[in-house]
C-alpha cells in the first residue's frame, strides 16, 4: 500500500498497486439526531440513498465505507459564539444539554468515510494533463470526485456543515496509533513521521480477539440486519454504553446490469431448492430469504440503487475481561433489533483491519 499525496492542502490517497485501486478517506462530525427536526431525519436518510445512486452509476468507484469510531474522552463543548454574547442561562442550559448521555455520545464520535475506486475506470485519469504522473491524475479524479459528489453529499447526510475534510498522511497515522493506544490519547502529542504508528497486533490463541498496544478488540461480522420496522438512527443505540467501539458499513455499488443479474442468480437458486425439497416446510431463514428477494425486486422496478452492503461491529477494552463484560451489554443493544453477529474466529486481524478506514 502506497501514500500518495495530492495537490489538494495535504490531502492524500492511498494506493494499492497490485489491484489497482485507490482509495481518498474523508474524517466528518456528524450532525446530532436527537436535536434534529423530523425533515431533516427524512432528508439524511434519503441523501444516503441518492449518494449510492450516485456512485453506481460513476465509472471506476468500487467501495464507499463509512466507520463511526467512539473514541475514549470527554464530550466537545457547545458551539457557542466566543463574543461573550451569549446569556449565561443559555450557556447553563446547553451545557446540561451536551451532558445528557443521549446527546454526548453521538457528539464525541468522529466518523471516517472512504471511497475506493478501480483507476483504469476512474472518470478522469486518462484525460488530465499528459505531463502528469499517473499517481498525479489519480489524485486529481479522486479530487473532483471528492469535491463535486462526495463531500457536498455527506453535508446532506447529516455531516456538519464545515467539518468534512479530506485526510492527509498525518491524520492517518493519529488514527492508527488512537485506535490501537486509547489509553494514550488524552495526553499524547502528534504522532511524527518517525514514530510507528502501530508497535502490537497479536491475534490471540482462540482466534477470538487481538491485542493491541493498549486495548483488545474484537470484531463481529452483522450476519443479519433488522427484519421488522425500527426507528430511524437506531444505530445511535448501539454507540452508546460509554465504551470505545467502532461501527462499519462498507457499500459496493451495483449497477443495474449487476443487480439484474444477482438477482437473476438468487432466484435460480431458490428454485433448484423448491425442487429438491418441495416436501418439507420452509425454515424462518428460507422465508426471510424469499421476502428479500421480493423486495429487492420491487425496489429494482423502482429504480433504487442496488448495493452489495456488509457491517462489521468492532469492541475496544482494556483487557478480556472487560471485553466480555462490553460484549454482553452489546448482545443485549443488538438483540433489541434482531441483528445477527458472527464472531470471525481466526480472522480478527483481517476484520480490525476492514474495519478502519483504509481501503483494504
Amino acid at each position: 500500500m502506497e501514500v500518495v499525496g495530492t495537490p489538494f492542502h495535504g490531502a492524500c490517497y492511498l494506493f494499492d498497486p497490485e489491484r489497482r485501486r485507490a482509495t481518498a478517506v474523508l474524517a466528518l462530525k456528524v450532525e446530532e439526531w436527537t436535536l434534529s427536526t423530523d425533515a431533516s431525519k427524512s432528508s439524511r436518510a434519503a441523501a444516503l440513498n441518492d449518494l449510492t445512486a450516485r456512485l453506481a452509476d460513476t465509472p471506476g468507484v468500487v467501495e464507499l465505507k463509512e466507520t463511526a469510531l467512539l473514541l475514549p474522552g470527554a464530550a466537545p463543548a457547545p458551539d457557542l459564539p466566543d463574543d461573550g454574547g451569549s446569556p449565561e442561562w443559555m450557556r447553563r442550559d446547553m451545557a446540561e444539554l451536551w451532558a445528557l448521555p443521549e446527546v454526548m455520545t453521538p457528539l464525541a464520535n468522529v466518523s471516517y468515510v472512504s471511497v475506493t475506486c478501480d483507476v483504469d475506470r476512474l472518470k478522469g485519469v486518462d484525460h488530465a494533463r499528459g505531463r502528469l504522473t499517473e499517481r498525479e491524475r489519480v489524485g486529481v479524479a479522486l479530487g473532483d470526485l471528492v469535491k463535486m459528489t462526495v463531500a457536498p453529499a455527506l453535508v446532506e447526510c447529516g455531516a456538519r456543515p464545515g467539518s468534512v475534510r479530506w485526510c492527509g498522511l498525518d491524520d492517518l497515522r493519529t488514527l492508527i496509533r488512537s485506535v490501537s493506544d486509547p489509553a494514550g490519547n488524552a495526553d499524547r502529542p502528534p504522532v511524527t513521521r518517525d514514530e510507528p504508528t502501530l508497535g502490537w497486533c497479536e491475534e490471540s490463541l482462540d482466534g477470538e480477539s487481538v491485542t493491541l498496544e493498549s486495548c483488545v478488540a474484537r470484531t463481529w461480522w452483522v450476519t443479519q440486519w433488522p427484519d421488522r420496522p425500527v426507528p430511524a438512527g437506531w444505530t445511535r443505540d448501539i454507540l452508546q454504553g460509554g465504551r470505545m467501539i467502532a461501527l462499519t458499513h462498507i457499500w459496493r455499488p451495483m449497477s443495474m446490469e449487476k443487480s439484474e443479474k444477482d438477482l437473476r442468480d438468487r432466484e435460480s437458486s431458490i428454485l433448484q431448492r423448491d425442487t429438491l425439497q418441495n416436501q418439507r416446510k420452509l425454515s424462518r431463514d428460507e422465508r426471510r430469504e424469499r421476502r428479500e428477494q421480493r423486495q429487492r425486486e420491487a425496489e429494482q422496478d423502482a429504480n433504487w440503487p442496488d448495493t452489495d452492503h456488509q457491517g462489521f461491529i468492532t469492541l475496544f477494552a482494556p483487557d478480556r475481561d472487560m471485553l466480555a463484560v462490553f460484549e454482553r451489554d452489546l448482545r443485549v443493544r443488538v438483540g433489541k433489533y434482531h441483528l445477527r453477529l458472527s464472531g470471525l474466529r481466526g480472522q480478527q486481524r483481517q476484520a480490525l483491519t476492514a474495519v478502519l478506514p483504509l481501503g483494504l
